[in-house]
C-alpha cells in the first residue's frame, strides 16, 4: 500500500497512538532557539543602500547610548575600597537595598565579591575606588574579570541576568567530590525578602552554567545533585554569544512546555498536567514504538540530558 493510502487510512490509529505517547514524545517537538541571519554578518556588497543606513542607524543609537553619561543619585551611592590583596572591595558606606544581600563579613567589616561589585557599579549603585581614587567602569570591568576569585564572563552574564530580574543570588561553596564531578553549580537563588544572611532558607533553584558549545554533564552527576537539593531545583543558563537561555531541570519528572500543552485538545490537556507534576503511570512502561522501549530510570530529565540535539536517550 502506498505511503499516502496507509496515512489516509490509519488516521484514527495514529490519533490513538499520539495519545498513548503523549507522554513520552512531546520533547520532539521542542528545539532550542536559534539566531536569525542577522545584516551585520552580510557581506558590504550585499547590502542593499536602505540595509545599510538602517544598520548604521542601530550603530549611531547603540553609541550614543553607551556615551551617555551615568547619573547616580548620593543618596543611594554606596561606596566601596578595593583591596587587591584578597581580591573583594571593602563597603566604606552602604547604601541602597541590594547592599543587604550582597557579600560577605569579614572582621565586622562588609566585604563584596568581584561581580557584586562590577554589578553595582555598572548600575550606578556604588563608587569603588582604587588606591584612593574613583574607579570608571571601564576600569571596574578589568579589575573584576581579571581577579583570581573572578567568575568567569559567562557566569557574571548569569548572575546579572538573574539579578535585574529581582533574584537574590549568591555563590555556591562546592566541596572536593562536587569539584570533580561534570556538573558545577555557580549559584543559588531566593526570591526577594527570602534570603536571609544569618539564617537563610533553602534556595528557591541553583544555577549551572555552561557556553552554549561545552559539553552537558552526565546524567549521574545531575541525579546525584538533585537527589541532595531536596525540593529546589536546579536551571542551566546556556550561554551563546551574549545570548542566555534558562532551561529547568527537574527531579522524577519530566517537565513539558506550556506552549506544547496549550496546542492539546483538553481530554489530553488534564493528562498532560498530570505527567507534568511526575504521575507517568503506565506512560513510563509503554512502548514508544516498535522494538523501543522508554528508559524507566528515575533521576533528572531527559531534556537535561540531551538538551542539545534534541534527543531524550537516558542511557
Amino acid at each position: 500500500m502506498s505511503r499516502g493510502g496507509t496515512a489516509h487510512g490509519s488516521g484514527g490509529v495514529r490519533k490513538k497512538t499520539r495519545a498513548n505517547n503523549m507522554g513520552i514524545q512531546w520533547w520532539r517537538k521542542l528545539t532550542l532557539p536559534r539566531r536569525g541571519k542577522k545584516d551585520s554578518i552580510l557581506l558590504p556588497q550585499q547590502l542593499t543602500e536602505s540595509q545599510s543606513a538602517l544598520v548604521e542607524q542601530r550603530r549611531a543609537a547603540l553609541r550614543k547610548a553607551t556615551a551617555a553619561p551615568r547619573v547616580a543619585r548620593t543618596k543611594t551611592l554606596a561606596t566601596a575600597d578595593w583591596d587587591p590583596e584578597i581580591c573583594m572591595a571593602r563597603v566604606t558606606a552602604a547604601r541602597g537595598n541590594a547592599m543587604q544581600s550582597m557579600g560577605v563579613y569579614k572582621d565586622g567589616k562588609q566585604m563584596l565579591y568581584p561581580e557584586e561589585a562590577l554589578f553595582l557599579v555598572d548600575r550606578g549603585g556604588l563608587d569603588l575606588c582604587v588606591g584612593g581614587l574613583p574607579c570608571s567602569v571601564q576600569r571596574a570591568w578589568g579589575i573584576a574579570m581579571g581577579a583570581i576569585n573572578s567568575l568567569s564572563f559567562e557566569e557574571y552574564l548569569a548572575f546579572a541576568y538573574l539579578r535585574r530580574a529581582g533574584y537574590v543570588i549568591r555563590r555556591v561553596g562546592l566541596d572536593e567530590e562536587q569539584q570533580l564531578n561534570s556538573l558545577k553549580v555557580s549559584f543559588a537563588a531566593w526570591r526577594v525578602g527570602a534570603f536571609k544572611r544569618r539564617d537563610p532558607m533553602r534556595p528557591m533553584f541553583y544555577v549551572s552554567v555552561f557556553k552554549y558549545e561545552d559539553s552537558l554533564p552526565s546524567f549521574d552527576d545531575v541525579a546525584k545533585f538533585l537527589d541532595g537539593a531536596g525540593k529546589s531545583r536546579l536551571k542551566f543558563a546556556l550561554i551563546d554569544r551574549g545570548v542566555l537561555v534558562l532551561k529547568d531541570v527537574a527531579a522524577n519528572a519530566t517537565p513539558l512546555s506550556e506552549r506544547f500543552i496549550r496546542r492539546l485538545s483538553p481530554e489530553e490537556r488534564s493528562k498532560a498536567r498530570e505527567i507534568e507534576i511526575g504521575s507517568l503511570g503506565d506512560f513510563i512502561t509503554s512502548p514508544v514504538g516498535k522494538g523501543e522501549q522508554p528508559s524507566t530510570e528515575s533521576g533528572a530529565c531527559v531534556e537535561a540530558t540531551q538538551i542539545r540535539d534534541g534527543t531524550a536517550d537516558n542511557g
